[in-house]
């Protein structure tokens, strides 16, 4: 991936006398957004900046994966949500138990926002799990 240059800034002084008014207001616009971008670029880039959420859910599933229960979530940032990765999974009921494998959901979207968990796999079954998701948009 390519890197980016450091930025130069903007400086009405370095243009012709009559546009340093204007230069000098678009510079103080455009050398602020430059000196973010570049820092961004930097590696500065956190969670915050994508374009996903982190969702905790609580969940019980039947031995087939079949949510037992209210089986919907909302999403407060994404409108459509395409995917998710579950990269905690906390057993409530019994803290020996694990899950049996890395969980995966499964849902589907009952209308803007609002989704519907269709099935889980790798939980044990008939105890309430506690699942943190990052979920990817559409």
């Amino acid at each position: 991936m390519a890197k980016l240059d450091n930025i130069n800034r903007i400086i009405a002084e370095d243009f012709e006398k009559d546009d340093q008014e204007l230069i000098g207001r678009l510079g103080g616009v455009l050398n602020h957004f430059m000196e973010q971008t570049f820092e961004a670029f930097a590696g500065r880039i956190d969670f915050d900046n994508l374009d996903q959420e982190v969702k905790t859910i609580q969940i019980t599933v039947d031995g087939s994966g079949t949510p037992v229960g209210e089986s919907q979530f909302s999403s407060e940032k994404l409108s459509r949500a395409k995917g998710s990765v579950v990269i905690a999974a906390r057993n409530l009921d019994n803290i020996a138990n694990f899950p049996t494998s890395v969980p995966f959901v499964v849902f589907s979207s009952v209308q803007d926002s609002l989704y519907k968990i269709n099935n889980i796999s790798g939980l044990q079954a008939n105890e309430k799990y506690e699942l943190v998701l990052i979920l990817f948009p559409a």
